[in-house]
């Protein structure tokens, strides 16, 4: 990819993955970001978005550009705008920040591993490279996508849990501090 003539590293483009990943602090070991000033880290370990948008951005990209492709002519797909996961539910007005989400097997087994919703995406100069508006797209139908931190069960810290497409994303049921301390002290109601 170039920008103003120059050479520009990118690791925008993902491809599906076909067999079993592991997943760690940092993210997917097998991907890796060109430019880990704005992408990447802890709070930004995974990118997931939404599948939902994507006829949207499609009909959209099409009445604006002629086409829905991006200029080496491949067809918009949510790992083509960068995403590790193509979201199924998570819509970015639904998501809150520090949001928890379990990975788990189709037969709910867990894997070892927690997304934790940090931030909304902020379009970078390499999408709009890509597939000419879309950021401004991303802006004004306020569908950015969503980052995630990951947390790791204690005893997967440093291997890293083992992930496999078909894989879901349970929400983990969020409890107030005082729910948690009734259950550890054994007590179901209010003194």
């Amino acid at each position: 990819m170039e920008r103003r003539g120059e050479p520009v590293m990118s690791g925008f483009i993902k491809e599906p993955v076909r067999g079993p990943v592991v997943i760690d602090k940092l993210g997917l070991r097998i991907d890796k970001q060109a430019d880990e000033s704005v992408h990447g880290g802890e709070n930004k370990a995974i990118y997931g978005f939404p599948g939902e948008h994507l006829p949207e951005l499609r009909e959209w990209l099409q009445a604006r550009n002629g086409t829905s492709n991006n200029k080496f002519g491949e067809p918009l797909e949510a790992g083509s705008l960068g995403a590790n996961f193509r979201l199924k539910g998570l819509l970015e007005d639904e998501v809150f920040e520090g949001d928890r989400f379990e990975i788990v097997s189709p037969g709910h087994v867990r894997r070892g591993a927690t997304l934790v919703a940090r931030s909304p995406r902020e379009p970078c100069f390499k999408a709009s490279e890509l597939f000419p508006g879309i950021a401004d797209w991303m802006i004004n139908a306020a569908k950015p996508g969503i980052y995630f931190g990951v947390q790791l069960d204690r005893a997967l810290k440093k291997s890293g849990a083992t992930i496999y497409p078909g894989d879901r994303l349970v929400p983990v049921e969020r409890r107030s501090i005082t729910e948690i301390f009734y259950e550890k002290m054994g007590k179901n109601r209010k003194l």
